[in-house]
């Protein structure tokens, strides 16, 4: 009868030292798999920009190859080292169960979410009644930003025409973009009258961010136009609905 495996059997070695792990090479298959992964999720990255695919599959990818490092790890421990190597109870059992973790935490964090197109092909009638495709962004890939009116903060009254020129132009460039559903001060005027501010203007941040909830839109930007030593310059701010913090800052001179 054979004698049971030892654990020493199992692991290839009775010691764990640095000089074992670079005999059985553990840190080179650890730095060619972190390369390796670098460059696959900067490849699924430029994928998703390519081909208008969900963002979230650049996350799902770097996830999905964290996840097999206990794998890597433990084939590069048994068959890193020269000279060839059996398969023994520890990768049979191991390589599998972490694949099925790593399928069950996949599950969990990426349920719900989207990591196809971004986009959908709609068929509509044009001005002449023929029907035409278009692609058209998904409803859950589209943006929705409530743009408020920027605040003059220069006591400059010939700069008072910005705090509705600026937000006009930025409302602009964001409908060049199909994911982006911008609300500007014309949509948001009815809201501005039931608050008593029908100009819009100095609003108190809780009551942009309770007109943005109004509007059904994730996102709000507000803006200050201030002055500087040459001039002014104008600062932006954007947040999102369900936190105060602000989610992004840019300032333009």
């Amino acid at each position: 009868m054979r004698a049971p495996v030892t654990e020493a059997e199992v692991l290839g070695t009775d010691g764990g030292s640095w000089a074992e792990l670079l005999r059985r090479r553990v840190p080179h298959v650890l730095g060619a798999y972190v390369a390796a992964t670098a460059g696959i999720v900067q490849f699924v990255d430029w994928l998703v920009d390519r081909y208008a695919l969900s963002p979230a599959l650049t996350d799902f990818a770097l996830v999905a190859l964290v996840l097999l490092l206990p794998t890597v790890v433990m084939l590069a421990w048994r068959h890193g080292q020269p000279g060839r190597n059996r398969w023994t109870r520890l990768e049979r059992v191991g390589v599998p169960l972490n694949a099925t973790a790593a399928a069950g935490v996949l599950f969990v964090v990426f349920a719900g979410q989207s990591l196809g197109s971004t986009v959908t092909t709609v068929t509509v009638e044009d001005e002449e009644g023929n029907e035409v495709e278009r692609v058209v962004p998904k409803t859950e890939f589209r943006r929705h930003v409530a743009l408020f009116y920027f605040d003059n903060e220069t006591d400059d009254p010939g700069l008072d025409w910005l705090q509705y020129g600026i937000p006009r132009g930025v409302w602009a460039d964001w409908r060049q973009d199909f994911f982006m559903n911008a609300r500007d001060g014309t949509t948001l005027a009815e809201s501005f009258r039931e608050a008593g501010r029908s100009d819009g203007l100095d609003l108190p941040r809780p009551l942009k961010e309770r007109i943005a909830r109004e509007h059904r839109t994730q996102y709000y930007l507000t803006g200050e136009i201030r002055p500087t030593e040459e001039g002014f310059e104008v600062a932006t701010t954007l947040y999102d609905v369900d936190d105060p913090r602000p989610l992004a800052e840019r300032t333009y001179e």
